[in-house]
């Protein structure tokens, strides 16, 4: 919980310049850790390809690097990464990966993306201007900086994990996106698309994401979805964390059995059981967030005004329009339906 010290090995949440991203310590010999690996560099072809920012700027994938202790980033990166990779390069699938390898590495991203912008300015013109992210508000991100603890063996988690882990199999595309990446540091998720495999992780939702859209996806099975169709799917999950009227908590506790490992057990308290406290879904600004997604798979930009109709249809590419899946084929999304939704 925050403001809960632990003994220092556990991981110090630090934003020094010579410390280690990971586990906060001190090292002269540090090295650069590249948020987005080199691996995925080279086998998606991204070291020219650039990330945009929060203050709307680019910024080469290859210059995303945070600074990280040699056994962090040798020993215990090293092996979370290596099994990624296999599993994304040789195996071609994320079916060997679990829901927390996947959470710590999508993870390891997401929090690596803003402890870089702590650095950067935000008018990078201006050596004197702000940082694009402070250091305040990276310090709100401090339980899942302490759950990445778990890729250095420090802690454990007990029952199903503070976060939702969802899946897709997605139909190959015949142009150059072979490689997608999306994150909201608001609703606290990230989605990524590796070729025709897709993977969202909401950090901290307590399972709500896995319980709803995660349904949808257990529909699909291992059946096919248009990439627009997983973003829509990344859309709903993103605008529904954003909706949360409460934070969840997290016990964190040495463990009894001799070894130096933290337990991260997930408390929601009866008054939260069911349902969970929303804000009430707006069917408008969820079709501003999806707008920019679906304009991407169109031939043609669709304008909003026939993308959302007041006060209730949005277009989806979900379900058709009897509400059942909605399950093409390849040549079939070459003319991708324009459906609308209550």
């Amino acid at each position: 919980m925050p403001g809960h010290k632990l003994h220092p090995s556990y991981g110090n949440l630090s934003f020094d310049d010579d410390t280690c991203f990971l586990c906060g310590r001190s090292d002269e010999k540090l090295t650069l850790e590249h948020v987005f690996p080199k691996w995925l560099l080279r086998y998606f072809n991204l070291y020219n390809s650039k990330l945009t920012l929060l203050n709307r700027t680019l910024l080469p994938y290859r210059l995303l690097t945070i600074p990280c202790c040699p056994e962090c980033n040798g020993k215990h990166l090293s092996a979370l990464e290596d099994r990624v990779r296999n599993a994304v390069v040789e195996d071609k699938k994320l079916d060997s990966l679990t829901d927390l390898d996947l959470y710590l590495w999508l993870g390891k991203i997401f929090f690596g993306i803003l402890r870089k912008e702590i650095i950067l300015k935000f008018n990078r013109s201006d050596p004197d201007s702000d940082p694009i992210f402070t250091k305040e508000l990276l310090q709100s991100y401090e339980n899942l900086h302490r759950f990445l603890q778990i890729i250095r063996g420090k802690y454990e988690i007990r029952d199903n994990g503070p976060f939702s882990v969802l899946r897709a199999n997605l139909t190959k595309i015949n142009d150059n996106r072979h490689f997608d990446f999306y994150d909201d540091f608001v609703s606290f998720v990230a989605g990524m698309r590796l070729d025709n495999q897709g993977v969202i992780v909401a950090f901290q939702d307590i399972g709500l994401s896995s319980d709803t859209y995660g349904k949808y996806l257990c529909e699909v099975g291992s059946r096919r979805l248009h990439p627009l169709q997983f973003e829509e799917v990344y859309a709903k999950v993103s605008y529904q964390l954003s909706l949360m009227e409460f934070t969840p908590s997290f016990i964190t506790s040495t463990h009894v059995e001799g070894k130096e490992v933290g337990v991260i057990n997930t408390i929601v308290p009866l008054s939260l059981s069911s349902p969970l406290p929303m804000s009430p879904w707006d069917q408008g600004e969820f079709a501003k967030r999806f707008y920019h997604h679906a304009n991407r798979w169109m031939k043609m930009p669709i304008p909003f005004e026939s993308f959302y109709h007041p006060p209730d249809l949005v277009r989806t590419w979900m379900t058709d329009e009897n509400g059942n899946l909605l399950l093409l084929t390849e040549e079939e999304w070459n003319q991708p339906p324009n459906n609308a939704v209550n």
